[in-house]
């Protein structure tokens, strides 16, 4: 008579459900959930699938004896239920398919290894687990070791502490090696780089085909994530495939194309939804934050930028500074982004001050309402002659473009620059990390702002081995970089070029104003004035509101009057503010492909006398540039360059309103455009034309090189209207 307990009968749904869940891991995890002390119910979400099938997988080859193809290291964020997956459930399903393994399960306390212990035996004797798998039973038993009667086991240890001596394992499951406190150790992250290259490796049933899985949140750059990744790079070592998940969406994210599956910008919108991480990154600092959530620590002393870099502090800066309010801008509907707007000033002998932060994830709205609150606090304090130049940073396309615009109605009467710098940002942080280490930089601590959250994120901000800056948080780093750019290489005066009439029986204030359309705020001209605006076509496609019964207008500055005056043919309807400085321009008329096209706005400038103004839209393009993409649709126009290119009839209509009668005698003729190309192009053809010499000096450090073809165009023009 046999002395083996009897085995309990299943139904064939029971057969059924145990054929599926040793086939599948992610439907043994869904099975057994619920049998996990403290797990409750399951609340699935995508990584829980991408954590189950990489497991699955490399548990694959060593059922069928295979060589292993790589190590497996998995980064989560913590409260993702991770352990459970790995540490608990794991286990339980290899043996369901192959009952002899052995596992050596790791971490960084007695108490945790022993209750993933614990939990995972609570499974495998459950009586669904027995019912479903009646061929494993526990024939040994302790708080830190038990076997099954076919001879496999689940041995436990600590990094540091209790070592697996004597112990080989097909499956070595290291589970957060380290904890957050031990991560600033010196002592311990040696202790745990050692147990990672010493002890695991001699730990194996077959070298060949045993596999080691590491799962943990990143703590430090010299964690065991990093030392595993560092030994795997080496000649002749299996490779280590890294998983890894941020509990928001980066550029580390790996697989990159696990990327699609961040639901507006979250890894899992409801283990970790915004108001949590917001939680989390206000308690754990951008420090904790960047490494156990975003899994990229960076080290506390920093990289590109240094604490020691900040530690010289004042009070306040001196009164008679030059100053810049930088705003890098960005808004929650980008997925979460944070904006910045940081005050800095420098002094006569060159010595900068950072003075005030403000620094947020707001709306649009709540943005621009904490953009004006800034500069009528700096207006304030420092009075007309002190107060910051406030610097946007640019946006691309036509979002960005009316956003800058919105902002800059908001702060009529400030003076607001879009800037457009060249090159990344993490490239622009140099010689703003360069000033910062040669000591030239103070900080303003005044208790106003959040010195500390400040520096941190600067601390945050560092280059890896490839030189690729991997600064997280980086909002307030790009606003400081920018002013400091921009203060460093201040000028007093807007880059434009003027020509101005020396001979001739032209009237002897007549000259012709090249600016960008960005630099056209600070321009006064007191001249009586016509403004030449150059914009891009618009998208083909577009919606856009059809004027009726003529134009209409809108004045932008308050106290204005308006008179209405009548436009060249085909214009359709023209009105100009005569009393204001910022106004607005409504034409009728139609655009590329016979579509109504958006009103044209004048853009925001310190005419006092503007008499009449054009709006031109086409594009910067040189035919001999683009021969081979002639019949190819720009996307940034969804048009061909032959549908956006200038026209004999753009010419024609420049002409013809350069040349109208008016009662009012011009002065000045102001040519504008986005980077004011375009402008110059044309405004050399007008001089030579009306006989204006060439400017003795000008302003900008680099003149455009003019575009050949819009000067051709423009010239052959002339002859074609007749006034």
């Amino acid at each position: 008579m046999s002395n083996q307990p009897s085995q309990p009968t299943r139904t064939p749904e029971e057969d059924k459900q145990a054929s599926d869940c040793k086939v599948s891991f992610s439907q043994f995890v869904k099975t057994f959930w619920e049998l996990v002390p403290g797990a409750g119910k399951v609340t699935w979400n995508w990584h829980l699938d991408v954590i189950c099938d990489e497991l699955q997988e490399v548990a694959q080859r060593v059922f069928n004896n295979e060589s292993r193809t790589h190590d497996l290291i998995l980064n989560v964020p913590f409260g993702t239920s991770k352990s459970t997956l790995t540490s608990i459930l794991f286990p339980a399903w290899v043996w369901a398919n192959m009952p002899s393994a052995r596992f050596i399960c790791a971490s960084h306390t007695d108490k945790l290894v022993n209750d993933l212990s614990s939990k995972c035996r609570s499974v495998i004797t459950s009586e669904r687990y027995t019912t479903l798998f009646p061929n494993i039973t526990l024939v040994k038993d302790t708080e830190s070791y038990f076997r099954n009667s076919q001879g496999g086991d689940r041995n436990t240890c600590t990094v540091g502490g209790k070592t697996p001596t004597g112990f080989h394992a097909h499956f070595i499951l290291i589970d957060d090696p380290i904890d957050p406190q031990g991560a600033r150790s010196e002592v311990e992250l040696e202790t745990a780089s050692k147990f990672m290259t010493e002890v695991i490796p001699s730990r194996v049933v077959d070298k060949l085909v045993s596999v080691t899985i590491l799962i943990m949140q990143r703590l430090h750059h010299r964690d065991p994530t990093k030392v595993m990744l560092d030994v795997a790079a080496k000649a002749d070592t299996v490779p280590a495939r890294r998983v890894c998940l941020p509990g928001e969406l980066t550029d580390d994210v790996q697989p990159a194309e696990l990327r699609d599956r961040y639901i507006d910008g979250l890894m899992d919108v409801r283990r970790l939804p915004r108001p949590v991480l917001k939680e989390y990154r206000a308690r754990l600092g951008e420090y904790g934050y960047a490494g156990q959530v975003l899994q990229n620590p960076s080290p506390p002393g920093g990289g590109m930028f240094k604490r020691p870099y900040f530690n010289k502090r004042v009070k306040a800066a001196p009164w008679n500074c030059e100053r810049i309010l930088a705003v890098d801008r960005a808004s929650t509907q980008d997925g979460g982004c944070y904006s910045a707007l940081v005050l800095m000033a420098k002094d006569h002998e060159g010595n900068f001050y950072v003075e005030h932060c403000v620094h947020g994830q707001w709306e649009p709205q709540e943005r621009n309402r904490q953009i004006k609150a800034e500069a009528l606090r700096c207006r304030s304090r420092y009075g007309p002659n002190h107060q910051p130049v406030i610097y946007i940073e640019a946006e691309r396309g036509s979002t960005g473009l009316e956003s800058f615009q919105n902002i800059v109605r908001m702060l009529a009467g400030f003076i607001v620059k879009e800037d457009q710098p060249t090159g990344s940002k993490d490239v622009r942080a140099e010689p703003w990390s360069t000033a910062c280490s040669a000591g030239i930089v103070s900080v303003v601590e005044d208790g106003t702002w959040n010195v500390e959250g400040y520096i941190e994120e600067h601390c945050l901000f560092r280059p890896d081995a490839a030189v690729k800056r991997l600064g997280k948080w980086k909002d307030q780093v790009d606003a400081s970089s920018m002013a400091f750019n921009l203060l460093a290489n201040t000028k007093t005066i807007p880059p434009m070029r003027t020509f101005h009439l020396g001979v001739g029986n032209k009237p002897k204030h007549l000259m012709i104003v090249v600016c960008k359309t960005s630099d056209l705020p600070l321009a006064t001209i007191e001249l009586s004035s016509l403004l030449v605006t150059i914009q891009d076509p618009e998208r083909q496609g577009e919606q856009c509101e059809r004027i009726l019964n003529g134009a209409r207008a809108v004045n932008g500055q308050i106290g204005g009057t308006s008179e209405k005056f009548t436009g060249v043919e085909g214009d359709g309807g023209d009105t100009i503010a005569s009393g204001g400085a910022y106004r607005t321009n409504y034409a009728a008329g139609s655009e590329v492909g016979g579509e109504c096209r958006k009103t044209d706005e004048i853009p925001l400038h310190a005419m006092s006398k503007m008499v009449d103004n054009l709006t031109l839209r086409f594009a910067d393009i040189e035919p001999e540039a683009i021969q081979e993409e002639w019949e190819t649709i720009l996307p940034e126009f969804n048009a061909k360059p032959s549908e956006v290119i200038i026209t004999l009839d753009h010419g024609k209509k420049l002409w013809a309103f350069l040349l109208k009668k008016r009662p009012t005698p011009i002065e000045c003729i102001v040519f504008t455009s986005p980077n004011g190309r375009r402008a110059l192009s044309i405004a050399k053809v007008v001089a030579e034309k009306l006989r204006l010499p060439e400017p003795s000096t000008m302003n900008a450090d680099v003149e455009p090189t003019p575009n050949k073809h819009i000067t051709k165009m423009v010239k052959s023009t002339r002859s074609m209207v007749v006034t």
